[in-house]
């Protein structure tokens, strides 16, 4: 069987922190980033690799759950790779070899180690209250800063986090 390699996320100079802050234990996480630098792209990598390493749930929580569907379920973002550029999924990142399953409309993708990786909302006190119950080791938080009831997501998951050891990366633009 010949084994073939392939590039599913190029990770650009300054992407490169979070992953050695990882390695060194860290548990919380904040990328203040200017607009088109990957925050969301990276943070998807980020918890493709988590998730393989801890079988776990996984939360990808936005300001809106429609603004997690336009900005990362549906993207289709361009990429340039040796002179040849392309147009992809941002959820290409998830290799079909690695994905069991994908519900489209909860936008969750179960990998074929038992994680699942889900996009979320925070816009309403009953979106907020839909994060309770499950057991995340995962949380990242896109445009934290943003996001009228993400504070209080947080809120809701961090003794969560706190209990089971679990990680939470919060991605934003500056103001």
């Amino acid at each position: 069987m010949a084994v073939t390699t392939r590039d599913i996320f190029r990770m650009r100079s300054y992407q490169r922190e979070l992953r050695l802050a990882r390695a060194r234990g860290c548990k919380r996480f904040v990328c203040l980033w200017h607009r088109r630098a990957g925050k969301d792209r990276n943070a998807l990598a980020f918890a493709l690799e988590e998730m393989l390493k801890r079988v776990g749930v996984y939360f990808h929580i936005f300001p809106s759950l429609n603004q997690g569907r336009r900005d990362l379920w549906t993207n289709v973002i361009q990429e340039r790779q040796d002179g040849i550029e392309r147009s992809m999924k941002m959820l290409s990142m998830f290799p079909d070899e690695l994905v069991k399953r994908t519900d489209e409309s909860e936008m969750s993708k179960e990998l074929i180690n038992g994680s699942i990786y889900q996009v979320m909302g925070a816009d309403s006190d009953e979106a907020v209250d839909r994060l309770r119950g499950p057991n995340p080791i995962g949380l990242i938080f896109s445009e934290y800063a943003h996001g009228v009831k993400m504070k209080r997501a947080w809120d809701t998951l961090s003794p969560v986090l706190a209990e089971n050891g679990g990680w939470a990366l919060f991605v934003y633009t500056p103001s």
